[in-house]
């Protein structure tokens, strides 16, 4: 089931994160650290109803953040625990967001990825992204560049034109 987090979830989605920052170490992957994601992070997430939560037998097993800017949503701290990885919930939850994003009549979704997560990268191409800038974070040089994907989303003609109105 695929909900919006609520604040009693802090905790299970911080060990979550930790999981994955953890697995990300092992994988040379340079884009989380220990400082970041935290729980100012997730609380923040929470409270203005932008953390995404996919539960399995009663664990949340992937989580993302997903807010708008103009016309664009953004995906953010996606992450899946590392144990379910190749299981088909990142691609759910994505899926949901996705969807959201097509009901709010967003014109794209995109997302940031460091150049080192390979997985990120592929997960999303899968999805129908395409890498649509790079750059360097002056406060993260060590991180090296990071990509930008985005996917444009189709708003049928009857949602377009109920804009205008």
């Amino acid at each position: 089931m695929i909900t919006l987090a609520m604040r009693e979830d802090i905790e299970e989605i911080a060990a979550l994160f930790q999981q994955a920052k953890a697995q990300m170490l092992r994988d040379n992957i340079l884009q989380w650290h220990q400082a970041y994601p935290n729980l100012k992070h997730i609380a923040k997430d929470i409270i203005d109803q932008k953390c995404y939560k996919l539960v399995k037998n009663d664990e949340i097993v992937s989580v993302a953040s997903f807010y708008q800017e103009g016309n664009t949503y953004w995906i953010k701290r996606f992450a899946t625990t590392p144990s379910y990885t190749k299981c088909g919930y990142a691609s759910q939850l994505y899926q949901h967001l996705e969807n959201l994003g097509v009901v709010r009549q967003a014109e794209k979704i995109c997302s940031v990825t460091n150049h080192s997560n390979q997985k990120m990268q592929k997960f999303f191409l899968k999805q129908g992204f395409h890498k649509d800038a790079e750059y360097e974070d002056a406060s993260r040089k060590n991180c090296g560049k990071f990509y930008v994907f985005c996917k444009n989303l189709e708003v049928s003609k009857h949602d377009a034109s109920s804009r205008t109105r």
